[in-house]
């Protein structure tokens, strides 16, 4: 084990097999049992995860015939790794519901609540956010009831990631900084302080660093892997080492709201990855290589060289395919999807990714990928099939309880909606999204859906109900008043406002809503729309279109608005909410 931590993998898997056979020879059942779970657990940092589930098979018979329940118990949480990396997430829950059993009967509260946040973990794999929380939430409760630090710190840790896949970024942040500082609590050894778990921080940094991410917070997620690189550094942890280092090497390479990549950053980015990668050829750590291969490809293509990055996603793929790693597979054929955006093989890549995950019943990825299929096939105005994709998103989204991703999907929908010209669905839709958006006072999404209804209003003949929605959609923007997007959407609304009252007849309060409009947009430095647009009539009883406050938006990035998908937008994968990632 010692030579493994310390990068020799060759070394390290012969010790373990001469143990086994010394075990073997002399009967010692137990001790053969633990070899063959600690070769297992080599075999499954390497991303062999058939070896794996072979070994943990053969410990798990060894200790039933042993009569050795704990050890079985222990094969069983163990063989649900290896099942859930073989695509096989719900034999994994299974596995690990078999091992709860015997540990209650045991009587091992310590075990159990491990096992509690084990299932946590895989239920909240296959999207079953629910299950995962009361899991999560039993798991944490045993470890308070038995004083467990660390225990309690894991199940942080887990409910983080839970929050994350749910969509509430700022929830997740906030439980991973609370699981991080538990986590960093210190003893004494030999007088030297060091971590209670180093490899249990590094895994919670990782997490942060994850959200940082997707909040656009680079240069704090950037701290977090820096951070984890110099424990792991400190505790001669090669392999953890390693794995730091390309996950480090993208995030110095990624832009943020905060800040791009200096020239600096992009040289130590291919130092630390050039790094990573010979310390995973020597290990023999192919699903590391394949790791390291996948993020030079994003590099690549974060840096606009898409074919290059094309190439590399590629052949990680393809190695990803040879290890039989369906995860490792979609991430690729996703990182794919991206590097060919603006094309239609990107679409042929994202569906590829759905198949995969909708076979290893992975809903939050599958539903991660539908959006961002729906998100091409939008920019590719792809009419045919960008309804359908955005309403099996928001299916994945309301079965997995992701409020977030429903109100995303909502808000797709409506825009398809009233580009169509559609009013009954932009009605249904955004009276829907409004209503979850009160519930969770996101005044964002409420503005956009009251603004929808209330051009939907003004051309069925309710100008009183336009008017009040309008207003109302006046109201929430200025508690955002330097969001750009706010003030196009408050612009628009004005816009509406002046059409409505000119064809009523009430002059000065037309000519007062287009003042109002106008200031709006110079206040967010938008551009103003033509005479002729302003001066051009609508038809004969219908208000004119205003200029879309989607496509002013478009004219000035606002990065304190809503987060939208970019290149960076993949990085979250790279870092990983899932299963703990190999080293």
């Amino acid at each position: 084990r010692l030579q493994f931590i310390r990068g020799d993998t060759p070394t390290a898997i012969k010790s373990l097999e001469e143990a086994l056979n010394l075990a073997h020879k002399s009967a010692q059942g137990s001790t053969q049992a633990d070899c063959l779970m600690a070769v297992g657990e080599v075999h499954y940092t390497q991303g062999d995860y058939k070896q794996t589930q072979a070994h943990y098979q053969k410990a798990c018979q060894v200790c039933k015939e042993q009569l050795d329940p704990f050890g079985e118990a222990t094969g069983l949480c163990g063989l649900s790794k290896a099942s859930l990396g073989l695509g096989l997430p719900h034999q994994a829950i299974d596995q690990v519901s078999e091992a709860l059993k015997i540990r209650k009967s045991l009587g091992d509260r310590k075990a159990e609540a491990e096992c509690l946040r084990l299932l946590a973990d895989l239920n909240a794999a296959v999207g079953r956010l629910g299950e995962a929380r009361q899991h999560c939430e039993a798991g944490r409760q045993l470890s308070s009831e038995n004083s467990e630090i660390l225990d309690r710190a894991k199940a942080e840790v887990i409910m983080g990631r839970i929050l994350a896949k749910s969509g509430d970024v700022d929830g997740a942040i906030a439980q991973l900084q609370a699981a991080r500082d538990l986590h960093a609590q210190t003893t004494m050894m030999g007088g030297v302080k060091i971590f209670l778990d180093p490899h249990e921080l590094g895994e919670c940094l990782y997490e942060l660093a994850a959200v940082y991410m997707t909040a656009g917070e680079r240069s704090r997620a950037i701290g977090c892997v820096q951070q984890v690189e110099k424990i792991f550094f400190a505790s001669e942890d090669a392999g953890g080492l390693a794995k730091a280092r390309c996950k480090l090497a993208v995030l110095l390479s990624s832009t943020g709201s905060d800040g791009k990549p200096t020239k600096e950053e992009m040289e130590e980015s291919t130092a630390k990855l050039r790094e990573s990668m010979e310390a995973r050829k020597k290990h023999g750590n192919r699903a590391g290589v394949a790791e390291c291969v996948l993020s030079q490809g994003v590099i690549f293509v974060l840096q606009g060289q898409n074919q290059n990055g094309s190439d590399k996603l590629k052949q990680a793929r393809d190695i990803y395919n040879e290890l039989d790693d369906q995860r490792g597979y979609a991430q690729a054929l996703m990182e794919l999807g991206h590097a060919t955006s603006t094309t239609q093989q990107g679409e042929v890549y994202f569906q590829e990714a759905i198949k995969v995950y909708h076979e290893i019943n992975d809903q939050v990825e599958e539903g991660r990928a539908l959006q961002h299929l729906g998100q091409l096939q939008t920019n590719l105005n792809n009419r045919a099939t960008v309804n359908k994709t955005w309403y099996d998103c928001l299916a994945i989204k309301r079965e997995i309880g992701d409020t977030f991703g429903v109100k995303k999907c909502l808000g797709a929908l409506i825009s398809l909606a009233d580009q169509s010209g559609d009013s009954v669905s932009v009605m249904a839709l955004s009276k829907e999204l409004y209503e979850l958006a009160k519930q969770g006072e996101d005044a964002d999404n409420a503005s956009h859906a009251l603004h929808h209804i209330g051009k939907v209003q003004a051309q069925q003949g309710n100008p009183t109900g336009a008017i009040d929605s309008l207003n109302r959609v006046i109201q929430l923007c200025a508690t955002a008043p330097k969001s750009t997007k706010a003030l196009a959407r408050t612009a628009a609304s004005y816009d509406l406002l002046a059409s409505i009252y000119n064809e009523a007849g009430r002059v000065e309060e037309a000519e007062a809503a287009a003042q109002e409009a106008a200031a709006a947009r110079a206040r967010g430095g938008l551009a103003q729309p033509s005479q002729s647009k302003i001066s051009g009539g609508p038809a004969p009883g219908a208000p004119p279109a205003p200029q879309d406050y989607h496509q002013e938006q478009q004219q000035q990035v606002d990065p304190n608005s809503v987060r939208r998908p970019s290149k960076t937008s993949s990085i979250k994968g790279m870092l990983g909410w899932g299963s703990k990632n190999k080293n």
